[in-house]
C-alpha cells in the first residue's frame, strides 16, 4: 500500500499525465467545446500538501478511489480526490434510476451544513488500486419521485477534470437544456459486460470523449465540471464554499419500458 505521506519526489516519478484510451471515430455527432471557452477553476480552497501529492500521481498507477456501488458494479470517483468538495446522495427524478450504495459512512448533515464541509482529511487517503475514498458523504432529501440514493452529486470547482466512473464504452453524448432553459451536456456510458445499465452524467463542459470511445474507470478524462448558472441553486451549495458546482451521476435501467434515454445511442458489439 502506498501511503499518502510519501514524499513529493517519489510520487512525481509516477506522474505521466492523463492518457486517452481510444481515438475511434464517433458514430453519432460529437459535442465539441473549444478549450479556450473553459472557465477557470475557482480556487476557493487553498492547495495543501496532501492534495498536491495526490495531483502528482499517475492515474494509471493508482486510479481515483471507489466511492459507490450498484450490486457488483463499483464506481470510482469521477473527479480527483484532491478536487472533490462534497458528495451528496439523493433521489433521481424518475423511477428507472437504480438505487446505489455509498461505500463511505454518512455524515451528520446538519453539522456539515453549519460548517459547510464534512471535514474530509486527504492525509488519511490510501493511494492503491482498490482504495475507497476517505471521509463521509451526505444523504440528502429532495421532493422527487425517485427512490433514495438513486443519484449522486459529486462536487468540484468548475473546470475540474471529470473522468469516467466505470470501465466501458461511451454510447451517447448530447446537448440539452436543463429544466428547459440552462445549457448542459449529458454523457452515457455502458459499463463493460453490463448492457442493461446506462451510467449517465450531466453538468459537464469541455467534452473530451465521443460515442465509441473506450473509457477506463477512474482514469480516462471525458469532460470538465460545468460552471452552473447560479439560478439553478444546487443543493450542494449549502454544504460547500464554492457555490455547489458538481457533476450528477446516476445509473438507469435500460430494460425499464419508460426509459428513452438511449435514443440515438450507438450499439456496443462484442469484439
Amino acid at each position: 500500500m502506498i501511503a499518502i505521506a510519501v514524499t513529493l519526489g517519489v510520487i512525481a516519478i509516477l506522474a505521466s499525465g492523463w492518457k486517452y484510451s481510444s481515438d475511434r471515430k464517433a458514430q453519432a455527432q460529437p459535442v465539441s467545446t473549444a478549450a479556450g471557452s473553459m472557465p477557470q477553476r475557482a480556487g476557493t480552497v487553498p492547495e495543501n500538501a496532501a492534495a498536491a501529492i495526490m495531483r502528482a500521481i499517475d492515474p494509471e498507477s493508482a486510479p481515483n478511489p471507489y466511492f459507490a456501488s450498484y450490486k457488483k458494479l463499483r464506481l470510482r470517483l469521477p473527479v480527483s480526490a484532491a478536487d472533490v468538495t462534497e458528495i451528496g446522495f439523493h433521489q433521481a427524478s424518475y423511477s428507472y434510476a437504480l438505487h446505489m450504495k455509498s461505500l463511505l459512512p454518512y455524515a451528520d448533515a446538519e453539522k456539515a451544513k453549519k460548517a459547510r464541509t464534512t471535514h474530509r482529511d486527504l492525509k488519511k487517503q490510501e493511494v492503491t488500486a482498490d482504495a475507497v475514498l476517505t471521509g463521509e458523504v451526505l444523504k440528502l432529501w429532495r421532493n422527487r419521485p425517485g427512490k433514495p440514493d438513486t443519484a449522486m452529486d459529486v462536487g468540484a470547482d468548475a473546470g475540474s477534470i471529470v473522468v469516467s466512473p466505470v470501465t466501458g464504452t461511451v454510447v451517447k453524448v448530447k446537448r440539452f437544456d436543463l429544466y428547459g432553459k440552462y445549457p448542459d451536456v449529458e454523457i452515457h456510458i455502458q459499463p463493460e459486460g453490463l448492457p442493461k445499465l446506462d451510467v449517465v452524467m450531466i453538468h459537464l463542459d469541455g467534452i473530451t470523449c465521443t460515442p465509441g470511445d473506450t473509457v477506463i474507470a477512474g482514469v480516462t478524462p471525458i469532460a470538465h465540471i460545468r460552471d452552473l448558472d447560479p439560478r439553478i441553486g444546487p443543493q450542494l451549495k449549502s454544504y460547500t464554499r464554492n457555490g455547489g458546482t458538481h457533476t450528477h451521476v446516476q445509473i438507469n435501467d435500460v430494460t425499464n419500458p419508460s426509459y428513452k434515454g438511449l435514443k440515438g445511442a450507438i450499439k456496443v458489439t462484442d469484439s
